[in-house]
């Protein structure tokens, strides 16, 4: 069974048609990308994707599960991450890693592996507001999978 299924996606803005009947499909283990020019509709695929957006018409059917409510299973990666600057590293992955009901005894020790993995593990007590660009993208795409999700969705992950 697929992971994600798209099927005639579209989303209209007012008369402008932003995506208009995209379909594709994505087995589990599988990387994707959406290529295509600016204004190509790539982001608003990716935030319907997510449930921030809802389509105007089409199916997304995830895990078995169409046009429901799984953004439990999904890490997201905004085209441009936004932390809140007085937090450390570490502070800012402990928050998402609440917010996504990661059980306490688990959460320190996948902060520690991220960080690692990210190679921030030296700037994890800075303050994010002295991170560089690079920094903030890797911290991040720490946060984009800190709840270990079924699926990453990353917008523009090299941008900086």
């Amino acid at each position: 069974m697929a992971l994600l299924t798209v099927e005639e996606l579209c989303k209209g803005f007012g008369k402008e048609l932003a995506v208009k009947e995209v379909n594709f499909t994505l087995e589990e283990g599988e990387c994707g990308a959406l290529l295509g020019p600016n204004g190509a509709g790539k982001s608003t695929t990716l935030k319907m994707l997510t449930g921030i957006l809802k389509p105007s018409k089409g199916n997304i059917i995830f895990d078995g599960k169409q046009n429901s409510d799984f953004r439990k299973l999904i890490g997201y990666l905004p085209q441009e991450p936004k932390m809140h600057n007085w937090m450390t590293g570490r502070e800012a992955l402990r928050f998402m890693g609440q917010l996504s009901h990661m059980p306490k005894e688990d959460l320190d020790q996948r902060i520690d592996e991220l960080l690692f993995l990210v190679g921030i593990e030296n700037a994890a007590n800075r303050q994010v507001g002295t991170y560089s660009g690079g920094m903030k993208q890797r911290l991040g795409i720490a946060q984009a999978i800190i709840h270990r999700p079924k699926l990453v969705i990353m917008d523009e992950p090299v941008s900086a």
